[in-house]
């Protein structure tokens, strides 16, 4: 799902149902064009929202750390929950564990992931490449 479409869906709530072929109104204002209006002037879209889990892996040099110092039970996968979003101009940052741990957007499909299975499949890769 696009950041669009993301959007779109968080106005649903909204809409008052009204729909004139060419997408929802609300207030008489197609829900489109706003959407549209607010990701043109900087509004940033986190693909997740409060209480959403997220899935962590260690980073590259995390995972070789682990291996290094013998806690290879530490190169796993871990489910967080989001407590809170900080938004800045151009980025976000997800805290979980009661803000005791925290990713950033940009570490977006390095180490965080929406799902386990993406995350255990970057796992699978790391370990791969630190065989070699």
């Amino acid at each position: 799902m696009t950041d669009r479409d993301r959007l779109i869906e968080s106005f649903s709530p909204f809409a008052d149902g009204t729909y004139n072929g060419s997408g929802i109104i609300i207030d008489g204002t197609k829900v489109d064009d706003v959407v549209d209006y607010l990701l043109a002037n900087g509004v940033i879209v986190p693909p997740v929202k409060f209480g959403d889990t997220i899935f962590v892996i260690p980073s590259k040099a995390n995972y070789e750390l682990n291996i290094l110092h013998n806690r290879e039970e530490n190169n796993r996968v871990y489910e967080q929950v989001i407590a809170h979003i900080t938004i800045w101009k151009d980025d976000y940052m997800l805290y979980t564990c009661d803000g005791l741990c925290a990713v950033r957007n940009k570490a977006y499909k390095d180490t965080w992931f929406l799902t386990k299975e993406e995350a255990e499949g970057e796992l699978k890769k790391r370990g791969k490449e630190n065989a070699t």
